[in-house]
This record gives C-alpha cells, structure tokens and sequence, in this order.
C-alpha cells in the first residue's frame, strides 16, 4: 500500500471449501432497481436500444442460424467474490431481473458505460456465466460484446473461454478466443469477442469465463448455433442465485455446487499451487519483511535513526529491554506523493530524476535510514550477546558450582562461564529489499542521466520505452554502486521492488526486462499488489520472484465482523497462484476498529495457516509498531506485542 495514493469473531471454518462457500453466501447480492441508472443511460445517449438489434461488429448469424441465448435464463458467478464489490456492482450497474445479458438489446454505438445496457463487473478475478438454452442443439459459436475505456479502469478482456455441455456437470474443454484489439489502445473502445465452436457440439448448456481486472462492461452474450424443435421452460436464474428447479440447472447453476462438488461445472479446475513458502529460496531467505517508508525530499528528511530501527529488527518488552529478533527483512520504499505534487508511483503526475537522485540521497544518507539501521543490527545483536551470556552465567550458578571454569578476559580479570552454556549466537544479517520508482510513460523531460547529453523522454513513440528501461537500469546501478561505498556490516542486499502496485498492459515489457537485469545482476525481485490488481495472477511470468497480495482489509469499508471473509479470500488467491501476503495496520492506532482489523489480520495467519506458510510482507505507514512499542495505552501496546508473537509462530 504506497502512502502516497492513500492521501487519494473468529468463527469455526475449518478448511478451504467451507470458506469458500461462506465467502460466496455472504457475496449473494440481490439486484436493485435500476431507475437511476436508467436516466443516466437515457442522458449519456438518445439513440435507443432496440431489443433483437444487433452491432454491426456482431458476426450475424445465417439463414439457418439464430441466437439460442436469446431471453434463455443464466447465472453469474464469481470465482473470488467480495461482498464490497459485489454491493457496488449492483447498485451503479444492476442486471435488473436478470436478463440484461440476454436480453437481445445491445448498447448504441459509442455510448459510455453509464448506459443502462452494459454490466459492470468489478475485480473478483473472473465471471462464470452459464446459460441454459432450455434444450440441446448444435452450436457453432459464441459472441460477447464489452467496452473498453482505460481512464476509468475499464479494459477488454484479454481471452475469453468457452465451455458446453449436455448435462450441465460435464463440460467440453474450453476453447478459447483472445482480444482483437491491444489493451493499450487508447480512447472508448467497443469490440465482440467470439469463440468459434469447430467441432460444433451438441448441448444444453453453454459456459462463458470472462477474466476481470479492475472493471469489465459487456452487454450481450449471443449463442448462435441451429434452433431446437422444442425448447424446455426454466425458471429464470439471473446473477443473484434464484435456482431453476425443473431442469438439471437448478443445480449446476448453484454456486454451492460450483464450489462443494470439486468445483464441476468450471471451465477447468481452478489451480492450487500453494503459498509462497517462507524462507523459500525465491525470496532470498525472507520470510516477514517489514516495509520502511521514509522522505525522498532532502528539504524535509524523515531522519530515521537508530532509536526508529530498535524495534524492529529487536523485539524490545514491556520493561523496554531487548529480548528477541523481530524483522528479519526490510523493504525500504519512498513516500509516495512529493511536496512538489509529483509522486513515485503516479502515472499522471510522476517522480522525475531529480526525485530520484534525492531518495537515493536520503537512502544513503550517513547516520541515518539505511546507515541507521545497519547500527540498530549491531546494537541489537550485542544487547542479545550480553542477555545470552547473563541467562547463560545465571543458569550454570544455579545448576552447580563445579560445571563452572575460569577464563581471563580482555582486562586480565578472571570471569566465570559455563562450560556448556549456548552462549552469544553468531549476529545475523537482516536482509535488504530497495524499491524502483515507477517511470511513468507520460513522461517528456526526465532529466539528463550523468555522462548524458539529453534528457530522458519517456512518451517518445519510438524511443520511450527504452529510454525508461534506461532510467531503470541507472537506478539499479547507482544503487549497487551506493551500496558497495556504504560497506554495510549486518545488512545484506537481496534485490529490488517495484513500486507501482498494479502492471498495465503497457508496463508488461519493462518488468519483465527489468525483472531479466535485476536478475542478471544476481539479486530478487519483489511486488505487493493490491487486492486482485491486474497482473496479479501472471506475477511470475512477469519476472518477480515474489509477489505478496494485499488484502486491503484495513482500508475498506468492511466491518471486522466480515473481516474472516476479505481475509480468506485474499489467503486462497494468494495460495492459488503462488503468492505471499501482506499484513496491513492502519495509521490510527487510536481507532478500535482499525486496531480489530489488524488483530484479525493475525488471527486469520493462525487460522489459514499463512502466519508460519508464507512469505510475508507487513505494511506500518511510516512507524506505526514503533508507535505501538512506546505507548501507554495497552490495547495499543499490544499489536507491537502480537506482532511479534505472530513472527514467532506462536499462539496469542
């Protein structure tokens, strides 16, 4: 969670499916009316939607072929529901009686999504959409309208895929159709995306999979194919779960049975490649990273010293003396927005050299941030030595006089030390990820690298994708080269992270070739993207080595009474792709509820089992668990405690 674009009961599930099946109950949305909704669509356009019209960019069927879809009853599900959105969905965008999608009536050409005839889906990584055409036919393709506008987060789909069957249990292989058109195409675009049906099967029931990220606006699914004889009555089902009781829909539209009986009636089963393991070598070793922000203006420094490190490379107790490690990563990262209104991960209104050089400057800067907690390691480490033999000395003396020998020490003074005492462990070294600022392509004038001539463009149509990288790689080497002259003795570098929390379409190729430099270079890399950003699935084939999901609990309206549901939800995603997580505290610590919702953030760990399964990441603002550590009140002083018990792997 970057700062900077924020200024913009336990119960007794026990495994996987039955928090899936609560997480969808609680998703259940009914459909309101749709007036308001309405006028606006009369507003944005005055040419009418007339049922049965179809797009001139629709393939029109022939003579023989109609639309089976045509006012046939179906259901929406989504793979990863989340009653936040599910509540939006269908209050700005509802499928009012459920037939929008089949209803034959097409938005007009270039109206906005404010028309009444698109559906808005939000996040919830995919929608299942099943039809029943009422009886089985021949079908030879199927066809989906969406509309495309970036401002607003509205992006085509990049592949949709169908499915059929006969029964509505078992399905056809999917057959899949990509986008015509590129995602970074510009403007409000509109497109029909079919999948043609080769093999032209037989069957009942038709499956459309249409992946989301951020938003997708569709108004029309046809299902074109040669028209049955007799066509058998079904209750209608629409997006909110009236089940159809006189056909076998009336139970594969369920999402109880989507979910309980292995998930049939899914285009494919839906992956479980477990968490990213903490400690796993992809992650260099690290297992709970906290996140370190600090100014990246020299005119208003955040001076992080050693006293702001303390806590969280040691656990200091409640008598503030020191007893244990804490942190054994640190994910150092600017503050986003700048007082000059540019910002390190905006797109719009982007970071540029010469706030680069400055967070370096700050990085780097003697006595404090990087420099300062390089001398919290070392303190830390002797506090503990010192604690180690003490318990050491105090244990022979108890046990027995005799097991004790003499040793001289530095003065010459003889001093006694248990002969099988541990002793002070070996200082271990806390690791160390930096962040890349996002180099926004609406860029023109970076800045002049040193040893250049001219500045950097990165909106140059020809040239501004390299001239990005270029920046890029400076970045990384200047960094390596400010590292290698720090010559730090207990922290160790283990790579980089990219800072802007979502990957665009048109950001794909400069992680990835950033992704290949860094590892080049021998180091990780590392990206936490907000809850189901896009790109979040294909994280690895983007380049990171670790990607760790943010729940984004702590920052949205969900009570902490539905906290278990976000939480579970965001732990299966990450367990489904092969993810982390992030742990999140919000600012106010003063607030109960934000302080609930963390403690049900670690709740969640020891209940799902992410708290010792995964590699983690622990958002904190700028120092909110060193806040905790020092105050008085004990509800607040309790999340430094519980934090630390947490890491541990220990119970509460």
């Amino acid at each position: 969670m970057n700062l900077g674009s924020l200024i913009n009961t336990p119960g007794t599930i026990t495994g996987w499916t039955e928090l899936l099946v609560l997480s969808l109950a609680i998703a259940i949305v009914m459909a309101p009316p749709a007036t308001a909704r309405a006028a606006a669509g009369a507003a944005a356009s005055q040419e009418p939607a007339v049922p049965g019209e179809v797009p001139a960019s629709l393939p029109r069927p022939s003579a023989q072929l109609v639309n089976l879809a045509l006012h046939r009853p179906y259901r929406v599900v989504a793979t990863a529901p989340d009653p936040v959105w599910q509540e939006t969905e269908s209050r700005n965008y509802p499928d009012a009686g459920g037939t929008e999608l089949t209803d034959g009536v097409f938005a007009p050409k270039g109206s906005s999504f404010s028309h009444p005839a698109w559906q808005g889906w939000q996040n919830q990584e995919s929608r299942i959409v099943t039809i029943d055409l009422g009886r089985p036919a021949t079908l030879h393709r199927v066809a989906a309208n969406f509309l495309q506008y970036s401002p607003a987060g509205i992006w085509f789909p990049e592949q949709i895929r169908v499915s059929t069957s006969l029964d509505g249990y078992d399905w056809s292989p999917p057959v899949t159709a990509p986008s015509t058109i590129p995602l970074n195409q510009s403007g409000l675009l509109t497109q029909t995306i079919t999948v043609e049906l080769l093999t032209q099967p037989r069957a009942r029931y038709v499956q459309l999979e249409v992946p989301t990220g951020v938003w997708i606006f569709i108004d029309e699914v046809q299902v074109l194919g040669m028209p049955a004889s007799e066509i058998i009555q079904v209750q209608q089902s629409g997006r909110t779960g009236a089940t159809g009781d006189s056909s076998p829909a009336g139970e594969c539209l369920t999402e109880l049975d989507l979910i309980v009986q292995q998930r049939r009636g899914l285009l494919q089963p839906l992956p479980d490649r477990g968490w990213l393991p903490a400690g796993a070598p992809e992650a260099a070793g690290a297992r709970h990273i906290a996140l370190i922000y600090s100014s990246g203006d020299p005119a208003k420094p955040s001076n992080l010293d050693l006293t702001h490190f303390m806590p969280y490379v040691a656990y200091i107790d409640q008598q503030w003396q020191i007893r244990d490690t804490m942190f054994d990563t640190l994910l150092f990262l600017p503050i986003g927005r700048l007082p000059s209104g540019r910002d390190y991960g905006n797109i719009e209104k982007p970071s540029l050299l010469v706030d680069w050089q400055g967070y370096l400057d700050e990085l780097f800067r003697p006595d404090f941030q990087l420099a300062a907690a390089d001398q919290a390691v070392a303190a830390a480490w002797q506090k503990l030595d010192d604690l180690a033999l003490s318990e050491a000395y105090a244990q022979a003396e108890a046990e027995t006089a005799t097991e004790i020998e003499t040793i001289a020490d530095t003065a010459g003074e003889t001093t006694p030390r248990p002969r099988a005492a541990a002793g002070p462990r070996h200082p271990e070294r806390v690791k160390v990820i930096i962040a890349i600022p996002f180099p926004s392509p609406r860029v023109r004038n970076f800045g002049t690298l040193p040893g250049d001539s001219r500045p950097l463009n990165f909106a140059d149509p020809g040239q501004g994708q390299a001239a990005r990288e270029q920046a890029v790689r400076w970045y990384i080497d200047e960094v390596l080269a400010r590292w290698q002259a720090a010559g730090f003795q207990y922290l160790e570098l283990i790579g980089f992270y990219w800072f802007r929390e979502v990957v665009e379409p048109y950001d794909r190729a400069i992680v990835q070739n950033t992704a290949a430099y860094i590892h080049a270079l021998g180091y990780r890399f590392f990206w936490i993207p907000y809850y189901q950003a896009r790109g979040f699935k294909e994280w690895d084939r983007l380049g990171f080595d670790v990607a760790m999901m943010q729940p984004n609990l702590s920052f949205s309206p969900i009570p902490p009474e539905q906290a278990e549901v976000r939480l579970a939800m965001a732990a299966q995603l990450a367990r489904r792709y092969g993810m982390g997580l992030e742990i999140e505290l919000h600012w106010t610590l003063t607030d109960p509820v934000n302080r609930a919702k963390y403690l049900a953030y670690l709740a969640a760990g020891r209940k799902l089992g992410y708290m010792t399964g995964a590699v983690l990441s622990y958002y904190q603002s700028v120092d909110s668990l060193a806040q905790a550590m020092i105050s008085s009140d004990p509800n607040i002083r309790a999340l430094y405690d519980e934090t630390y018990r947490f890491i541990k792997g220990l119970q509460p």
